[in-house]
């Protein structure tokens, strides 16, 4: 999948074979500190990340670097190979084993080789997609620690939700150990979202900026921060039509969209709406949306 970046002399590249069709290919760029690690692919039918990272090594080969990025494009190759979120193989969730297990099943294996490039990063960023029609935003710890919440700060991206910090994720066990990490979600399952990929890139080329790693002046981000995410699902079954874009602050009154000859669907939150589902038929209890619940001050 990557083989045309290893002919780039400014891209030293690592193979680790965990298993037959389950080889990690590792990219590492620069040289010493700040040493930032970027992952993506651990669902394999999340392409957006896998893109921006394809385009962030392109872009940072390109570019004389004060400091070390690590890349790890498709960190569960079974899964990206069937375009499924969890392994085919012994059905996990990459996103749930961590810090792995070297004598475990392989997506446990898979786990514990990340786990190892991790530990040695000052800063991890994990990409992921959050669904069709999902603004980009921060999942982090971000209540919980403080190093973790200045990371959130340099990212540039405008939305920082507070994580459950469900045990096993990548970014909550290195958040755990020390290690400030976080998740970007975006746009785009099964399909590559350009626009978030553009703005996810540059968010990510203005990170390495103001941490030193690339030459030039950072632009300053003022992020708003928000708490955990709330899921509005439907009250019946019927035809599902949004009313509202993500990305839209919402309050108690919002309406969010409408079962065609049914019900109207009335936000019961305050907050930022960060996933809508398209027009669709829907189930009553399926999911319509996302809110990621406003903060008190």
């Amino acid at each position: 999948m990557f083989h045309h970046l290893l002919a780039n002399a400014n891209i030293k590249s690592e193979t680790i074979d965990v298993e037959k069709g389950a080889s990690l290919f590792i990219f590492r760029l620069g040289e010493g500190k700040p040493h930032v690690f970027v992952i993506s692919g651990i669902h394999g039918n999340e392409q957006t990340g896998v893109y921006v990272a394809e385009n962030l090594i392109k872009k940072l080969s390109k570019m004389d670097l004060c400091g070390s990025i690590t890349i790890i494009p498709i960190a569960n190759p079974p899964a990206f190979r069937c375009k499924s979120h969890d392994s085919p193989i012994d059905g996990l969730d990459l996103n749930r084993v961590f810090p792995g297990d070297r004598e475990g099943t392989i997506t446990e294996r898979l786990a514990a080789e990340i786990w190892e490039q991790a530990l040695q990063a000052d800063y991890i960023v994990d990409l992921h997609s959050c669904g069709e029609e999902c603004v980009p935003y921060v999942l982090a710890l971000h209540r919980e620690f403080s190093y973790v919440k200045s990371l959130s700060y340099k990212i540039g991206i405008p939305y920082i939700v507070e994580s459950t910090g469900k045990r096993g994720q990548l970014f909550v066990e290195a958040s755990r150990e020390g290690i400030p990490a976080v998740i970007i979600e975006m746009g785009g399952t099964r399909y590559i979202d350009l626009q978030s990929a553009v703005l996810v890139r540059e968010a990510l080329l203005n990170f390495l900026t103001s941490l030193g790693i690339i030459q030039g002046r950072a632009l300053e981000s003022r992020p708003e921060f928000y708490g955990r995410i709330i899921e509005i699902k439907s009250p019946v079954d019927g035809l599902f039509v949004p009313k509202i874009v993500c990305g839209s602050e919402i309050n108690e009154e919002t309406l969010i969209g409408e079962i065609k000859n049914k019900n109207k669907i009335i936000s019961p939150f305050n907050g930022l709406l960060i996933y809508i589902r398209r027009m669709m038929y829907l189930f009553k209890g399926e999911k319509v949306a996302r809110v990621a619940s406003k903060l008190k001050r």
